[in-house]
């Protein structure tokens, strides 16, 4: 009966041990499959992620490149706007100076023709200023015949304005700084005991 009562405590302790350890197995095979699941959680957030980030970074350099595009044509176009409006301003002065002269009717033709095929590397406040100027130029005679009697008439000065208007419009399109106002965007040099 000891010996029974010994293997009935014994046989009864390995059930608990055997219960216990099946217990802790479990538990751990849960935790496993938790830890599987959060991992694979994880992962599909860093895949989506990282797509939506693939993503954006190919938007951005699709909007650099264009940006770069549109930038070197500014840039290369630079050169050819300055010297259009340097034209355009020679052409206003000789279109001023030959008013009154009996081929002033030429030089407007050169202004009508300069602008039909420069305009568009004109700014545009100097573009419609410089399309209003020759033609102001083209009118002005025949306003000043019908005005002979008042010279300083309101319609005379109003026209000889919109002439004259454009040689201020195409210098301030192109105005470049000077070259005293560069030394502010140069860095200053370290003094001595700096």
């Amino acid at each position: 009966m000891v010996a029974q009562l010994v293997i009935s405590i014994l046989l009864l302790g390995l059930i608990c041990y055997l219960a216990a350890y099946l217990r802790q197995k479990a538990k751990y095979l849960a935790q496993k499959e938790d830890i599987k699941e959060i991992t694979n959680e994880i992962e599909k957030v860093r895949l989506e992620f990282s797509e939506k980030l693939e993503m954006i970074q190919q938007q951005n350099r699709v909007f650099l490149e264009q940006y770069k595009s549109r930038h070197q044509l500014r840039i290369a176009a630079i050169d050819e706007r300055l010297r259009i409006h340097q034209e355009a301003y020679t052409l206003w002065l000789e279109l001023v100076s030959h008013i009154w002269s009996k081929d002033s009717g030429d030089v407007i033709k050169k202004c009508q023709e300069f602008w039909t095929n420069n305009c568009i590397y004109l700014e545009p406040e100097p573009r419609e200023a410089f399309r209003g100027a020759y033609m102001a130029a083209h009118d002005h005679p025949e306003i000043v015949k019908a005005q002979k009697n008042t010279p300083w008439a309101k319609e005379i000065l109003e026209n000889w304005e919109r002439i004259t208007k454009a040689g201020e419009s195409i210098i301030k399109a192109v105005e470049l700084p000077t070259i005293k106002g560069l030394d502010n965007d140069i860095p200053m040099t370290l003094k001595k005991g700096d």
